[in-house]
């Protein structure tokens, strides 16, 4: 009760503090820099003006690419840039701030047809991904994005649920499901490093967790991709997560401050010496602030975690830049229940030093070297009720610390052919170490106890050729190899576009992608009915997944699209239970550790066909609507094709919203989003009662493995926001609700020993979570 009133008053300080703000000023500031697509080098003299100004507002771009406008009020702006030899490009719904200049990277792509490009209508995709490789399945998000959609508290990996494809876990974590396979198989950028989870709370294996690390005031425009991606992306089988950093301010300090129930942050960003920038920022949770001011908070597990970021820029030879980043999250939490008692910790990092200096006015060299590292901590006692106590049931540690270099080579021959290529050496120190109670043979044993160090390569030559303005096509090869097991693999890959109308495109891709599994499950250790242990999977091979996608593209407006894409992905190599009857696939696991004997005698088959409907963002409205209807299979050890765990059948989403300028000067925003979510329940192998109370633990008979759908899913999410535009600072209130009718599916289940009986668990309920942000 003490909480919830500490919260109204805060609610109301806000509130009363919104209401004095004052007209908005005109001095706030779009800038930025043009460069080439390809290149990265700037360009100079390119006419920037703001379209349909009445008289024209322009500019044009310095010898070192730069650009800036003169003060302006704060709204939505679109922007146009055209440059002799470049097709022209629109950039819509430029929001515009007070208290915060607008910073822009601009990429322009060169025309082939000479001085007969002035004739060519080009514009910006919007949505279409930043990197110029990805011909299909790709989807670029803005920072905007990510605080605008309901149920997503500015959290990249919950928004992107809401593109075709993508199913969210209804448990309420952050997994990221895509086109029926499972979230392991998904990959991690930050700044070009691979890193294992950037999400708190997040086990061994996992991809995902209960609160993302990376917060939306350090985020710039990213890339997602569900198929087919370009050659640069190895060791994931079905999405890439590609993050970038926003670079700060260069010319002025700038700060955000904001708090929740989610979290406390701030962040800062501003000059540097000699043109360079920083910016800053960390987070505290508010729930264990609370606590440890003395307040008192409902329930004893409160979750405590921390995350903190930078992103320093400064200039480099010739025109080049040299980037410091990192971010570090750490979390922990203790549970002390009825039939268990438990601790979990979970922390990773990862800082890096990228280096790009141009060799000349077509090619460019980028370095890195990069740290990266996760801990794991878990310890497990089970209340017994034969002996009335609680029992030790195990225990894990896992520690990865990963150094990683290498460089990447850009050379554009001319404006038809560009080539990309690099190779980087990962090296991995490891200290694991698990005991685990075998519930067969009623015996606690060490299942892994392993510290060393592997090496990892990987490698990739890519090419774009435009052959006409209307067709692109790229194509390349991805190597890999792993000295744990001195195990490879070779993986083309190809892609087009092919614009055929103005307004309307094909897009096709195909290629071979490999996966290598974490550390701990090549060391794993199997306990045998004799009670000898084993080590068998060191030689595991490496996952394949061969993927064939082909789409189509109607730009209906300037800003309403319509995609459908078909897919076909053909996994083998797998790794299953090698035992008879088994039906054991990895290709069903979401996280964890795996203590089996395995064989790489697996295979599955997701296929299926996507459509989206897009408004952009005009006239204040937008709305993404998506639908998938799919099919998702796979064979274990016994060679039975079975429904994957995640074979939901289908998916519908719908995410929009509008935004009411109110006020005498419409210098306050109401914002009102929506996000609606309806998918077939999961697949699952029901519980053998009789069998689970005579061995007293959960039993699924592999007979009837994966056979049952759960109930279908659903949820509303509503989110309303408040923004004001002061003088010199933006305030913004929000109030975004999770499952607001508070739906309650059953997504899992389990046998209670102490209870004897099948234990439900739901999808998350209904949650409120206000945040209140200050921009300055």
């Amino acid at each position: 009760m003490f909480l919830s009133k500490k919260w109204a008053l805060c609610v109301v300080g806000m509130l009363c503090l919104l209401a004095r703000a004052n007209n908005p000023s005109a001095d706030n500031i779009i800038r930025g820099k043009v460069v080439d697509e390809d290149t990265q080098m700037p360009l100079v003299g390119v006419a920037v003006f703001i379209k349909d100004s009445d008289p024209v507002i322009g500019t044009i771009t310095d010898v070192d690419g730069n650009f800036a406008f003169e003060p302006m009020l704060v709204k939505r702006y679109n922007l146009r840039f055209q440059f002799l030899g470049y097709e022209p490009l629109e950039l819509p719904n430029v929001l515009l701030s007070a208290g915060k200049e607008v910073v822009l990277k601009i990429e322009m792509r060169e025309a082939i047809t000479g001085l007969q490009e002035i004739k060519v209508t080009g514009t910006q995709q919007k949505g279409q991904a930043a990197n110029s490789m990805a011909m299909i399945s790709a989807r670029s998000f803005s920072v905007e994005e990510t605080q605008r959609y309901a149920g997503g508290f500015n959290d990249p990996a919950r928004m992107v649920a809401s593109y075709a494809g993508v199913i969210a876990d209804p448990t309420g974590n952050n997994e990221i499901i895509v086109r029926g396979n499972s979230p392991r198989g998904l990959l991690w950028r930050i700044e070009g490093v691979p890193v294992a989870n950037p999400n708190h709370f997040a086990n061994e294996g996992a991809t995902g967790g209960a609160i993302g690390i990376l917060n939306s005031s350090i985020l710039s425009n990213s890339d997602f991709y569900t198929s087919a991606f370009p050659a640069e992306f190895g060791n994931a089988v079905s999405g890439v997560f590609d993050i970038d950093l926003r670079k700060g301010n260069d010319q002025k300090r700038e700060y955000v401050v904001q708090g929740g129930i989610l979290g406390v942050d701030a962040a800062a960003e501003g000059p540097m010496a000699k043109g360079g920038s920083y910016l800053v920022n960390a987070r505290y949770s508010s729930l264990a602030l609370l606590k440890n001011m003395g307040v008192k908070v409902a329930g004893e597990a409160v979750p405590q975690y921390g995350d903190a970021s930078f992103n320093i820029n400064l200039p480099g030879c010739k025109k080049g830049k040299l980037q410091l980043f990192g971010v570090a999250g750490y979390s922990y939490i203790t549970a002390d229940e009825e039939d268990y008692k438990q601790d979990f910790e979970a922390d990773m990092w990862v800082t890096g030093l990228n280096y790009l200096c141009p060799l000349n006015e077509q090619t460019y060299l980028k370095s890195s070297l990069s740290y990266t590292g996760t801990f794991n901590k878990w310890y497990y006692e089970e209340f017994i009720k034969d002996n009335d106590a609680y029992e030790f049931r195990g225990r894990d540690r896992f520690v990865y610390h990963t150094l990683r270099v290498g460089s990447e080579l850009t050379h554009k021959l001319n404006s038809k052919l560009t080539f990309k290529g690099g190779a980087f050496y990962n090296h991995q120190f490891y200290d694991m170490n698990m005991v685990i109670f075998d519930d067969d043979l009623q015996q606690l044993y060490t299942s892994l106890d392993d510290n060393g160090s592997a090496g990892f390569i990987n490698s990739y030559a890519s090419v774009k050729w435009r052959p006409a303005s209307t067709l692109t096509v790229s194509g390349g090869v991805h190597a890999q190899y792993m000295n744990i097991n001195s195990h490879y693999s070779i993986d083309p890959r190809i892609g087009l576009r092919w614009q055929f109308r103005n307004n309307q495109a094909f897009t096709a891709g195909a290629g071979l992608h490999s996966k290598a599994e974490n550390t701990s499950i090549y060391l794993a250790r199997t306990l045998l009915e004799d009670g000898s242990i084993h080590q068998y999977n060191k030689q595991l091979e490496l996952m394949k997944s061969l993927q064939y996608v082909v789409g189509y593209e109607n730009r209906i407006h300037r800003n309403l699209l319509f995609k459908l894409e078909a897919y076909y992905q053909y996994l083998y190599d797998v790794p299953v239970e090698m035992e008879e009857g088994s039906s054991y696939s990895i290709l069903n696991d979401m996280s964890g550790y795996i203590t089996e004997r395995l064989s790489n005698d697996g295979t599955g088959k997701n296929y299926g066909l996507e459509a989206t409907l897009e408004k952009y963002l005009s006239n204040n409205t937008y709305f993404l609507l998506t639908s998938s209807v799919f099919d998702s299979k796979y064979k274990a050890f016994d060679k039975r094709e079975r429904n994957t765990r995640f074979n939901n059948g289908y998916v519908i989403n719908f995410t929009g919203g509008k935004d009411f300028p109110i006020g005498r000067e419409k210098d306050k925003t109401l914002g009102v989003n929506l996000r609606t979510v309806v998918a077939g329940g999961n697949y699952y192998s029901p519980i053998d009662a009789q069998e689970s109370f005579d061995k007293g633990y959960t039993v699924r008979p592999d007979e009837t493995a994966f056979s049952k759908q759960r109930d279908a899913f659903y949820k509303v999410d509503l989110k309303l926001s408040y923004r004001i535009n002061r003088k010199r600072s933006t305030q913004t209130l929000e109030l975004d609700i999770q499952n607001i009718s508070n739906a309650q599916s059953v997504v899992y289940d389990y046998w209670n020993n102490n209870k004897e009986n099948v234990e439900e668990g739901y999808q998350w309920a209904l949650f409120p979570v206000i945040n209140y942000r200050i921009e300055f």
